[in-house]
């Protein structure tokens, strides 16, 4: 078993992404990545994707000598379009990022079913999410 970390899950879970953005050829995709604001919403006229982390919770597994833990989290690709347009588009872009990131496992994060959620709006813009529960497991020591 390889030893996870918190930086670890995040940066094999933004590589997955980026190789499912690689494949998407409709048009040039736009991203909002973690801590990275980069889509200007007064010029944005295409849909975009705002990608997000939230650490869940984590449990023990064994509490012996070689005590294992399991952390939680959840990653949501959320595809922006403008206000009643687009609803297609949006459409196949989660299913794009569903086909390509749920029931996946790298080396350091296993990804469950991709499930879509509901509708948000804010500031003129509708917002289809994607969420995926994903985790990864680490020793006591960390080595």
């Amino acid at each position: 078993m390889i030893d996870t970390t918190f930086e670890d899950a995040v940066k094999d879970v933004i590589a997955l992404f980026e190789q499912a953005k690689s494949e998407w050829s409709e048009f040039p995709l736009a991203v909002d990545y973690p801590n990275r604001q980069q889509v200007n919403l007064e010029e944005q006229t295409l849909p975009y994707v705002d990608l997000s982390f939230d650490w869940l919770t984590g449990e023990t597994l064994d509490i012996h000598s070689d005590a294992f833990s399991r952390y939680w989290f959840s990653v949501v690709v959320a595809v922006g379009t403008k206000k009643n347009e687009g609803h297609f588009t949006a459409q196949r872009l989660l299913q794009h990022f569903a086909d390509r990131l749920h029931l996946r496992s790298t080396p350091h994060v296993t990804l469950q079913q991709g499930r879509p959620t509901k509708l948000r709006e804010a500031h003129g813009w509708e917002y289809r999410p994607l969420l995926v529960i994903g985790f990864f497991t680490r020793t006591r020591s960390g080595t």
